[in-house]
């Protein structure tokens, strides 16, 4: 069964570990205008925490999961969150996003991705496979560090362009 239009969801201080699909899974139902606060997501067997449009997540860390540690839908607010030593992404924003004061490294895949018309900045991506942070179109990066991404064979950049007007 599948449960839909659900919004307004909080869920806040906890830690989800070892789940056999995503941590956290407010993402494939579509929960929008949600908040995820303060939340521990390690070692899942999907994305660690993922929220559907125009939803929040604040102060939260995702570790060792085989999907994306975060994963937002579009128009949504990623602050102060730590996703390291994920199989894929360390933090993927949906379009129109902000990701603000978070730190991404050691991860599979790219640091932090953001769909077209997101913000990105005040950041940190360190080590990952691919790219640190990697842009669309019609983006602003800002304020950010990278470092020693690339992991995968040297192809990954710190800062990744793959469309116009940023």
């Amino acid at each position: 069964t599948t449960v839909g239009n659900l919004r307004n969801i909080t869920i806040r201080n906890g830690s989800v570990r070892n789940w056999g699909d995503e941590g956290v899974d407010l993402g494939t139902i579509s929960a929008e205008n949600s908040a995820v606060i303060d939340v521990r997501a390690s070692g899942n067997a999907g994305s660690g925490i993922a929220s559907g449009g125009s939803s929040t997540v604040t102060g939260c860390s995702a570790l060792s999961n085989t999907g994306d540690g975060i994963t937002t839908g579009f128009g949504s607010t990623v602050t102060g969150c730590t996703a390291r030593f994920n199989l894929s992404d360390g933090i993927s924003a949906g379009p129109g996003s902000t990701v603000t004061g978070c730190t991404a490294g050691s991860n599979t895949g790219d640091g932090i991705t953001a769909g077209d018309g997101s913000t990105v900045t005040g950041c940190t991506a360190r080590f990952n496979d691919g790219d640190g942070i990697e842009v669309s179109s019609d983006c602003r990066v800002t304020d950010n560090t990278c470092d020693g991404n690339g992991n995968d064979g040297g192809n990954g950049a710190g800062i990744h362009v793959t469309g116009s007007g940023n």
